[in-house]
């Protein structure tokens, strides 16, 4: 796939597929329901389903107001991290946010937070602090040159 010159690869978009999280299978959530439209408070609901009664607490309160839904909602889906390193790639290739949700059908705005988040998790693995440079020499003088990156100066 070409995009304004510049070539994505034809995969892109294969790699963006959102996972359904360890949630309770559809076949649960629709025993829950029917047990819910029969009148069963959700401590016996929960007996019942061998699930937590927490858990379902929540879906009978969701169920009196009217929200309740037996398919987990797409939203509640999450992109995995080799999708998020994908994006990074492709981004460092040189391609615009608008390009990237072309490309992926991710948008911008996540786009700009999974990058956000490389790079934060980036400088904290080149980040030294002056503790920790003192104990891996002891008896070297440190020498600030800036806010976070520290150099040890020999004085041989």
């Amino acid at each position: 796939m070409a995009i304004k010159g510049k070539t994505v690869p034809s995969d892109a978009f294969l790699f963006t597929k959102r996972e359904r999280p360890d949630f309770h299978s559809r076949e649960t959530r629709l025993a829950a329901l029917r047990l819910f439209e029969a009148g069963v408070g959700y401590v016996n609901a929960s007996v019942k389903l061998g699930i937590s009664m927490n858990t379902v607490r929540d879906w009978s309160r969701k169920y009196r107001k009217g929200t309740f839904e037996v398919d987990v909602p797409e939203k509640c889906f999450y992109y995995t991290k080799a999708v998020k390193r994908r994006i990074v790639k492709l981004r460092a290739k040189g391609l615009t946010w608008k390009e990237l949700e072309e490309a992926t059908g991710v948008s911008t705005s996540t786009c700009r937070k999974w990058m956000r988040e490389a790079a934060e998790a980036e400088a904290q693995k080149e980040a030294v602090t002056a503790d920790s440079v003192e104990r891996m020499t002891p008896g070297l003088p440190i020498v600030w040159t800036g806010n976070t990156k520290r150099e040890i100066k020999n004085e041989d």
